[in-house]
C-alpha cells in the first residue's frame, strides 16, 4: 500500500470514527428523551425465580411416580400452588448410579414433561458418594475416580466411595451419568430435571483424616464447594440459568456445633438440615436459620413440621411452623409422617384453609422475596437478619427481618403469647393495616387464633406484590386485577424521599410526601428488558395513610409521554367498576375511609386519625410514570 493510500485510510477511519461517536451521541440523547422516568441500572437475577416458591415432597419409602403426582395433584386440588417436586433418595436402582428405577418411576419422561407443563419443576435427591452395591461402583474404582484411592465410608444409606472432582476424566464420567436425569430424552432434550437436593455427606470425608485425590491434598472445605458448585453450575450449563440445588447453607449438630455446608454463591433455596417434629425442633431450625444469616447465605427454609418422626405432628406446632415457613425466603413442606394440611382438619378447624392463605401470601411476597434475595447476593448479606445478638444458644428473641422492611417472629412453643422486639421506626400489622407499633422495644402479643401470625412491616417502605387469588385480601385487591405488579405505600414519610429497588421486575420506586401542599409525587423507572414480560407489565398502586385534599377526594395525575403534561387519571365510583375498569391510560378508586391507631409498649393508644385509602391502576408505564397524588 502506497504512503498516499495509506493517509487516506487513516482519514477515512477517523470520519467514521467520528460519525459513530456523533451517532451514539444522538442515540444517547433520543434515549434520554424517549422517558418520562429512563431506566435504572440494577443488578440481574444470579439465581431462578422458583427458588421462592412452594415446594413439596414425601420420604423415599412412600414415593413413586404415581404418589407424587397424586401429592400434586392434591394440593392444586384445594387451589393451593406448587412450585417444585422433590424426589427423595431410592429414586434411583442404586444409590448415585442415576439409573432410574423403572418400578417406581415407569416413565420419568413424561413425569417431569407434565409437571412442566403445569409450571412445577422437578429435583432428584442425590450426594457423591457412590455406594460399594451401585451399578457403576466398580468402573469408577477400577479407573480410580474415587478419593483416597477409593477408600469408603459408612453413612445412612450404607458403604461408599467420593467422587474426586479434582480429577477431569472422573468429572467427564460423572457428568455423563448425570446426564441420565438432565436429558430424560435423547430425542427432546428439552425435557429433564430442574436441579437436585443435594443432601449432606460432605462432612464424612473428615473421617479420612488425610484427604487426597487426583490434584493431591483438598481440605473439607475444598471438597464441599466442589460438591455443590459441580451440582448448580453444571446443571445450569445443561438446562439453563433456571436450574437450582437445595443444599444446606448452615446445619448444626446436638444443637450447638454449627457447620458451613454449601458455599454461599450457590444456596438461594437453602434448608437447615433434618429436625424432630416438636417445638425445640422448630428452635433448632431457626437457630440453624439464625447462623445462616450471621453467615450471608441469602435463602433458605425448612422442612415444615420438621422431617423426622412418624404419624401426624401437634396441631400447634404444624400450624406455627408453616406460618414461619411463609415468610422464609423457601416454603418447602416434606419429610417423614403427615405433612399435607389436609390430613390435620377437624370439624372445628380448617387447616387446609388457614395452609392455602398462607402459601399465597408467599406467592404475593414473590417479588418482595426475590428483589431482596437479589439485593442480598449483590451486597454480600442475608435475606434474613435476625434482630438478637450472634450467640450459639438460645437467642433473646427470636424475631428477624426478612429482607429490610419484613418483621416477623416465630411462635416457638405452643403458648399464644409471643414477645416481639420491634426495631426503631413504626411496625404496620400485616393483617390489620390500622394497627401501628411504635418501634424501639419489646411487646407480649397475644395470638389465640390461628388466623393471624406475628408479622409486620415497617411504615412508609414500598412494598411489591404479585396479587393472584382472593384468599389473602390484605393488599391490592382481588384477582380480577391478576397481572398487576402491586406496589403498596403505606403511611408514607412526611418531606423525605423514599427510594426503592424491585429487581425482580428491573424497577426502581420513588416517592416524597409533601406536607405543605399535601402531595404525593410518586416515580417508577421504565423496566429493564432482562425481564421477559416486561412490555406487559402493569402496576397497582395501593396508598395507605393520606386524606384527600378536597372534599371531594382524591385528585390523581399521570404525566403523559405525548401530550408533554399531567394529565387526570379517571375516577370511578366503586370497586367493582375499579375492577371492571380497564383504560390506556389509568384509573382510581376511593376506598372506604379509616381510622389507624398507633400502640406503644404498653398496648395504648397514642395516635388515632383518619385515613382514605386509594387505588390506583397504571398501564402507561413503558416509558416510565411520574404520579402526583392529592
Amino acid at each position: 500500500m502506497s504512503c498516499k493510500s495509506a493517509m487516506v485510510l487513516v482519514v477515512l477511519m477517523m470520519v467514521m470514527m467520528l460519525m459513530a461517536i456523533g451517532l451514539l451521541a444522538k442515540s444517547v440523547q433520543i434515549d434520554s428523551e424517549d422517558y418520562v422516568v429512563p431506566p435504572v441500572p440494577l443488578q440481574k437475577a444470579p439465581y431462578a425465580e422458583w427458588a421462592h416458591h412452594h415446594w413439596v415432597w414425601i420420604d423415599h419409602g412412600r414415593e413413586n411416580q404415581q404418589t407424587l403426582m397424586n401429592l400434586v395433584n392434591s394440593y392444586l386440588s384445594y387451589d393451593i400452588p406448587v412450585g417444585a417436586i422433590d424426589i427423595d433418595s431410592e429414586w434411583s436402582t442404586g444409590i448415585n448410579n442415576f439409573i432410574i428405577d423403572k418400578n417406581k418411576f415407569p416413565n420419568m419422561y413424561q413425569f417431569v414433561k407434565t409437571l412442566h407443563s403445569m409450571n412445577i419443576r422437578v429435583i432428584c435427591w442425590v450426594t457423591s458418594v457412590v455406594n460399594v452395591d451401585s451399578s457403576n461402583y466398580n468402573e469408577g474404582k477400577e479407573k480410580g475416580y474415587y478419593l483416597n484411592s477409593g477408600s469408603t465410608v459408612k453413612w445412612w444409606h450404607g458403604h461408599g466411595s467420593f467422587i474426586d472432582y479434582s480429577n477431569p476424566d472422573a468429572l467427564n464420567w460423572w457428568h455423563n451419568q448425570l446426564n441420565n436425569l438432565l436429558i430424560l430424552n435423547e430425542t427432546d432434550k428439552s425435557v429433564g430435571i430442574d436441579g437436585w437436593k443435594c443432601d449432606g455427606t460432605d462432612p464424612y470425608v473428615f473421617e479420612f483424616i488425610y484427604i487426597h485425590g487426583h490434584k493431591g491434598h483438598i481440605s473439607e472445605r475444598e471438597y464441599a464447594n466442589m460438591y455443590y458448585r459441580d451440582f448448580f453450575y453444571y446443571t445450569r450449563q445443561i438446562r439453563g440459568d433456571d436450574a437450582l440445588i437445595m443444599a444446606r447453607p448452615v446445619d448444626s449438630f446436638l444443637g450447638y456445633v454449627y457447620l458451613d455446608f454449601a458455599p454461599r454463591d450457590v444456596v438461594f433455596s437453602g434448608w437447615v438440615g433434618d429436625q424432630d417434629p416438636t417445638f425445640e425442633g422448630l428452635q433448632n431450625a431457626i437457630k440453624n436459620m439464625f447462623h445462616s444469616a450471621w453467615n450471608k447465605y441469602v435463602s433458605f427454609g425448612t422442612d415444615i413440621a420438621g422431617y423426622r418422626g412418624g404419624g401426624k405432628r401437634d396441631l400447634s406446632l404444624y400450624i406455627r411452623w408453616f406460618q414461619m415457613g411463609t415468610f422464609n425466603g423457601l416454603m418447602e413442606n416434606g419429610g417423614n409422617g403427615v405433612h399435607e394440611p389436609w390430613g390435620y382438619d377437624t370439624p372445628s378447624l380448617n387447616v387446609t384453609n388457614i395452609y392455602r392463605r398462607y402459601v399465597h401470601i408467599h406467592y404475593e411476597l414473590n417479588p418482595y422475596l426475590y428483589s431482596a434475595g437479589i439485593n442480598a447476593y449483590a451486597n454480600d448479606k442475608s435475606i434474613m437478619t435476625p434482630q438478637c445478638s450472634y450467640t450459639m444458644f438460645t437467642p433473646e428473641f427470636w424475631t428477624y427481618t426478612l429482607g429490610d422492611n419484613i418483621l416477623v417472629t416465630p411462635m416457638v412453643d405452643s403458648s399464644s403469647n409471643v414477645v416481639v422486639f420491634f426495631p426503631k421506626g413504626k411496625w404496620v400489622d400485616y393483617f390489620n393495616h390500622d394497627r401501628i407499633i411504635e418501634g424501639g422495644q419489646t411487646m407480649t402479643l397475644n395470638y389465640t387464633s390461628y388466623d393471624q401470625f406475628p408479622v409486620f412491616y415497617k411504615a412508609g417502605s414500598i412494598l411489591p406484590f404479585n396479587i393472584t387469588s382472593d384468599h389473602v385480601n390484605l393488599f391490592g385487591n382481588s384477582r380480577t386485577n391478576r397481572g398487576y405488579l402491586t406496589i403498596a405505600i403505606h403511611y408514607p414519610h412526611d418531606n423525605t424521599e423514599q427510594v426503592q429497588d424491585i429487581e425482580s421486575h428491573g424497577i426502581q420506586v420513588r416517592y416524597i410526601k409533601n406536607t405543605a401542599d399535601n402531595t404525593l409525587s410518586v416515580s417508577i423507572s421504565a423496566p429493564n428488558s432482562f425481564r421477559k414480560d416486561f412490555k406487559n407489565l402493569k402496576f397497582l398502586l395501593d396508598i395507605r395513610g393520606m386524606v384527600p385534599s378536597s372534599p371531594s377526594g382524591y385528585k390523581i395525575s399521570q404525566y403523559s409521554f405525548y401530550e408533554k403534561e399531567y394529565v387526570n387519571l379517571q375516577r370511578v365510583d366503586n370497586v367493582e367498576s375499579f375492577n371492571r375498569n380497564i383504560p390506556s391510560f389509568g384509573s382510581y378508586v376511593h376506598m372506604p375511609i379509616s381510622k389507624y391507631s398507633v400502640f406503644n409498649s404498653k398496648n395504648q393508644i397514642v395516635d388515632s386519625q383518619k385515613h382514605q385509602p386509594v387505588l390506583i391502576k397504571l398501564h402507561d408505564i413503558i416509558r416510565g410514570v411520574k404520579l402526583v397524588i392529592q
